[in-house]
């Protein structure tokens, strides 16, 4: 890992050239000479270093008890977070006191130093103007770093089987800084995730609803970033899929088809999001033709982003799956079935490449294309397989080249499901063992 000691650095810099600063107007003011100054610049950091040490320790201190406490539930979390943003708090405080106590130290020839009294006035004023400078320093710097800290630390939770913890910390860190957002922006992803994962259809019409209000504040807090128009024709996108309803199923359609329009006109070059517009067109049998257009659109503009040669793949496999003509159907996986495979060949991620192929295979077994089934799943195994996942990869292979008459290699890839495949499985396993094995005398 790489380690950077810049802040380690920035910190050094402000304490030595502070103490050159403080010192030097001591003995502007005090008439020193060089050996004067020095002294003076030795203790300016020696009293410096000392009160960033104790507070150092009281905050090394701080930290041990807050790690040290046990999580148990929602609340432990909350809390622990709340002891988090505690720290800056504490942070402020000793940067304060290190400048009043430097204000504090005595000075030798006070008759050298402007004297202007001023009355009561100019007091009561000056005691005014702290109070108000305290609270713009807490509702404008330091509540809108300890919202910061929550939102950072929500992103921890923000994954499957976590989506209530996650959607409790955005909450907190929207109290915190109510104008931020991206806050609302990535609570509305929460609840939209969370009403994925459950069962409960009350429930998740709820969820949705809120997430629905939650970014359409965020999209009039900020009506330019086109991040909150997007979620928002995402959040109908998968409200469309959970609708029962006919006549609502066909709104939320719409307005997730609206939002996809209104966002690609915010950021026409995206090729992500007219991919995403494409999905939602080809969920939609009238609707499908249309989807066409945008893969276009999103391939001109990134001809070389696996996804969108993965989505011409789907779009010509749900095209074939609505074709009755033999012949056309045949054409259509073979188109479908060459994107799935550009797709492979285009990311460097292995579990992407691995599932292109699989899906490739799939496709090509479904067509009876045996010889592009083989090759796509013997590229697959050799990529990324898991050793579950592996004994039935060889198991098919076996299959195939048993179709084909090659009943070496069947017999091959057949041994070595037998030796990787759970005792609960072998039977099954054998029988196709036996099978090759008549079938090749």
């Amino acid at each position: 890992k790489f380690h950077s000691n810049g802040i380690l650095i920035v910190i050094s810099l402000a304490w030595f050239f502070s103490g050159l600063l403080l010192s030097g107007e001591e003995t502007r003011y005090k008439q020193k000479d060089h050996r004067g100054f020095i002294r003076s610049w030795f203790i300016v950091l020696s009293f410096g270093l000392g009160v960033a040490c104790l507070y150092w320790i009281l905050h090394a201190s701080l930290l041990a008890s807050i790690v040290a406490s046990p999580i148990n539930n929602l609340q432990d979390i909350l809390n622990r977070i709340q002891q988090y943003e505690g720290l800056l708090l504490g942070f402020y405080v000793a940067m304060f006191a290190i400048m009043i106590l430097y204000m504090l130290i005595p000075s030798e020839d006070l008759s050298l130093l402007p004297r202007k009294h001023g009355n009561s006035r100019s007091i009561v004023a000056g005691f005014i103007l702290i109070f108000l400078s305290l609270i713009v320093i807490y509702q404008r710097n330091l509540r809108v770093i300890q919202a910061d800290i929550a939102f950072k630390l929500a992103e921890s939770f923000a994954k499957p089987g976590s989506w209530p913890v996650s959607i409790q910390i955005y909450q907190h860190a929207i109290d915190l800084a109510p104008r931020e957002d991206y806050y609302y922006l990535f609570l509305g992803r929460s609840y939209i995730e969370y009403a994925r994962e459950i069962n409960d259809d009350a429930q998740r019409e709820a969820l949705f609803e809120q997430a629905k209000s939650d970014l359409l504040l965020a999209r009039s807090l900020n009506p330019l970033n086109t991040d909150h128009t997007a979620n928002l024709a995402r959040l109908y996108s998968q409200w469309t899929l959970f609708s029962k309803d006919e006549k609502l199923k066909r709104e939320r359609f719409n307005e997730s088809d609206r939002y996809f329009a209104q966002a690609v006109s915010l950021s026409p070059n995206n090729s992500r999001l007219w991919g995403e517009w494409a999905v939602l067109l080809m969920s939609n049998e009238q609707t499908h033709p249309e989807a066409l257009q945008k893969l276009m659109r999103a391939y001109q503009l990134d001809p070389n982003y696996d996804w969108i040669a993965y989505l011409f793949g789907e779009y010509y496999r749900l095209q074939a799956a609505r074709i009755k003509s033999n012949e056309e159907r045949a054409s259509l996986i073979e188109t479908a079935i060459s994107n799935y495979l550009k797709a492979a060949s285009l990311t460097e991620d292995e579990n992407s490449k691995h599932s292109y192929l699989l899906m490739a295979a799939q496709l090509a077994i479904e067509g009876n294309l045996i010889d592009q089934a083989i090759q796509a799943l013997e590229n697959a195994l050799a990529i990324n397989a898991t050793q579950t996942e592996k004994w039935r990869y060889e198991q098919t292979l076996a299959q195939l080249y048993l179709q084909i008459g090659q009943m070496d290699q069947a017999l091959f890839h057949a041994n070595h499901a037998f030796r990787l495949a759970p005792q609960e499985n072998q039977m099954e396993i054998q029988d196709l063992i036996n099978q090759i094995t008549q079938s090749s005398e």
